[in-house]
């Protein structure tokens, strides 16, 4: 079902999320993929990644093992949140096992389950109780948000990558136009 949020929940989350992950190591600059439905906890996630400097890098829940090999290879994603859905679990897992040489992977995310041996989202949150999230000097027409991967149509995919001041841009055109 659905839950309703209200903003100052919402920024509440925010700031736990972003303090557990910046607790975790996660910093400005690192990418951090998300592979989740369309949940109230991307948001949340959204808006730490946001207020930490770290950048987004979203995927399709229907990606297959290649494309989301190919895009955290590409991004060097340190870390990933992930559904029980989709197969993304052991992919994660097994290249983690399979390249923990090379690999720039270090946390596996779990949203609505838990999986020994990873953090969930609620242990994030609970571990980001712990202390205030730290303040991250960010210039919005410099510093990049989100790398958005393109579908490659003739070839590989690209990554675009997007500034902060892109998404506020997008979102006052998209408030213009509504």
């Amino acid at each position: 079902g659905y839950t309703r949020v209200t903003y100052r929940q919402l920024y509440e989350e925010v700031q736990v999320i972003a303090s557990g992950l910046a607790q975790k190591g996660i910093r400005k600059g690192d990418k951090v993929m998300v592979c989740l439905p369309n949940w109230n906890e991307f948001v949340s996630i959204y808006f730490a990644l946001a207020s930490l400097g770290s950048v987004l890098v979203p995927c399709n829940t229907r990606y297959r093992s290649e494309e989301l090999l190919f895009i955290l290879e590409n991004s060097g994603a340190k870390a990933v949140f992930v559904t029980e859905n989709f197969g993304h679990v052991e992919f994660f897992e097994n290249y983690q096992k399979n390249n923990h040489v090379r690999s720039s992977l270090e946390y596996i995310f779990t949203v609505r389950f838990n999986k020994e041996g990873y953090l969930s989202f609620q242990d994030l949150a609970e571990i980001g109780k712990i202390m205030p999230c730290p303040k991250t000097d960010i210039d919005p027409s410099e510093d990049v948000f989100s790398i958005l991967y393109t579908s490659g149509t003739t070839g590989r995919p690209k990554g675009a990558m997007l500034t902060h001041q892109n998404f506020i841009y997008s979102a006052e055109v998209s408030n213009e136009r509504l």
